[in-house]
């Protein structure tokens, strides 16, 4: 599991979301004008589990809706609309979600050692 990789699960999280309800094996979903699939695998399921407990153990309102808002597959932008955030403030803390989640992922031994030596420090 790499940054990138949680950072399509939660770009994609409704997609994939629906194929683990409906128990398949493929979340199917068209971007960029082409049909997409990721796979739906165990790693995947737990990087939704940890959307779901940091979703239910944050208190701060603001992270609560942005993570709603990404589980309804709503936009960046339309988010950032909603937000009491400019836009910079809105992308420091979804970079800083991201990295809970992946630090999530790294604790629970979703990480490779070797992924995590191969990613770009600045």
């Amino acid at each position: 599991m790499t940054k990138k990789q949680v950072e399509e699960i939660v770009k994609r999280y409704p997609y994939i979301a629906c194929a683990v309800k409906k128990n398949q094996g493929v979340a199917e979903f068209v971007s960029g004008g082409g049909k997409r699939k990721i796979p739906i695998t165990e790693e995947v399921k737990a990087v939704c589990d940890i959307i779901d407990d940091i979703y239910l153990n944050t208190e701060n309102i603001w992270i609560r809706k942005m993570i709603e808002g990404f589980k309804a597959g709503r936009s960046d932008i339309s988010l950032i609309h909603d937000m009491p955030w400019e836009r910079n403030a809105f992308y420091e803390r979804k970079r800083k979600l991201i990295d809970k989640i992946y630090n999530c992922c790294v604790s629970l031994q979703l990480v490779d050692y070797y992924e995590i030596l191969n990613e770009e420090i600045a």
